[in-house]
């Protein structure tokens, strides 16, 4: 009941990157359109076209990496994913721009050079901190004034952020990219469609990259389910001979057990475990509870993940239990656990689900059929061993891999 319970705008977190940006917004018969542009622009054979793409972001990063050369795998993937997804929002030839070095003002007063990659991920994760600070709710004018630490050196990064990406949807003239398309509708402002730009670039690097971490991570921790997904990827093809521009949709989609894995790496090691809040606007009742006007509610998005009534085994790394067919679903089943669409809380539900999703999930597959088919790797650190680890937003958890070129 988006007339009751709905989006509300805080001037804080995130929200500062992309104040206009849809995700900002309520959910008016105006916005809900705007959403869906970018839904339509982003469906599975759209998105597909820059499956070529993808494979080529990913070459790259593996040209550059030496055999037996141990890398912090995070960043790594996180310049991958960065650049595949400004390829698809600018076009290629924008990849020379953000990989330019720009000015980071550190917290000891000096500059760091960083590419756009590392300048949106830094000021992306500085704005979450935003949210948790105490000084945040307690003072919330420090937000707008910006005249002590954190806040006074997080808004001049935050200013150069916003003037990079300005610029960026200036250079844009690409037709077939998703600025150009949204622009030729005609129905938004400039500072609109910016923000929407920003809002899925900052939205889609690290969510996708920590997974595809996640992924690698479980894999080599489970070596029999890392041994059935490589097997799957032979047996179709694909390997380090592979012609990757001759791929297609298809071939990917074909990918089954390749599904399963995203789909468990999602459920068991969520990479955004915080939302932000929504707003009653009017008294209203959800199975049997009153909540009254001016109530702030946000969405659990990662308990569900691990409830034993949907999930069974929700602690363990098991692939197969999103394939309806296999002997652990039926062996759930017969236990009495049966996920539903609300099980699953990664991109969403409703009107508000994430329109990037498709293409969310798409990257994610590319890059791991690249990287496994390609190289081999070694989790470093004794990972491995330890208990609760995860990748998700707010981890201080870096691994690093060695990498073997196969």
């Amino acid at each position: 009941m988006p007339s009751k319970i709905d989006k509300i705008f805080e001037d804080r977190g995130l929200n500062k990157g992309a104040p206009t940006g849809f995700i900002n917004q309520r959910s008016t018969k105006r916005e809900m359109a705007r959403r869906k542009v970018y839904i339509d622009l982003l469906n599975l054979n759209k998105a597909s076209c820059f499956a070529q793409s993808g494979f080529k972001r990913a070459k790259e990063a593996v040209t550059k990496i030496k055999d037996g050369e141990e890398i912090n795998f995070q960043v790594t993937v996180n310049n991958i994913i960065f650049n595949m997804i400004i390829t698809a929002l600018f076009g290629e030839e924008q990849l020379e721009f953000v990989k330019k070095p720009r000015p980071y003002l550190m917290p000891d007063g000096s500059y760091d050079q960083v590419n756009m990659c590392e300048l949106v991920v830094r000021v992306g994760n500085s704005l979450i901190l935003h949210r948790v600070n105490p000084c945040t709710t307690l003072l919330p004018w420090v937000n707008n004034y910006t005249i002590f630490q954190p806040y006074k050196r997080d808004n001049v990064n935050l200013t150069t952020f916003r003037s990079l990406f300005r610029e960026l949807v200036n250079l844009c003239n690409d037709p077939n990219s998703l600025c150009k398309k949204v622009f030729a509708i005609g129905e938004y402002k400039f500072d609109e469609i910016m923000d929407d730009m920003i809002t899925m670039v900052v939205a889609g690097i690290e969510t996708t990259s920590r997974t595809i971490t996640t992924i690698l991570f479980y894999l080599k921790k489970n070596p029999e389910k890392r041994e059935l997904l490589i097997k799957e990827l032979r047996d179709n093809g694909f390997d380090k001979n592979t012609n990757w521009e001759e791929l297609n949709l298809e071939k990917l989609l074909s990918l089954d057990y390749l599904t399963c894995v995203c789909k468990e790496a999602l459920r068991i090691d969520s990479p955004a475990s915080d939302v932000a809040y929504y707003h009653c606007y009017d008294d209203v009742k959800i199975c049997g509870v009153d909540i009254p006007k001016g109530t702030f509610i946000k969405p659990d998005v990662y308990s569900p993940h691990y409830d034993p009534k949907k999930w069974y085994e929700p602690y363990e790394f098991v692939p197969e239990r999103h394939d309806p067919d296999s002997e652990f679903t039926k062996k759930a089943l017969a236990a009495g656990a049966k996920p539903d669409m609300y099980s699953r809380r990664n991109f969403g539900h409703g009107l508000r689900s994430c329109p990037g999703k498709t293409l969310a999930f798409y990257n994610m597959r590319v890059v791991v059929t690249y990287l496994l088919s390609t190289i081999d790797y070694e989790v470093m650190d004794d990972l491995l061993t330890k208990e609760g680890v995860g990748f998700g937003l707010g981890s201080l958890i870096l691994p690093k891999f060695k990498i073997s070129k196969l």
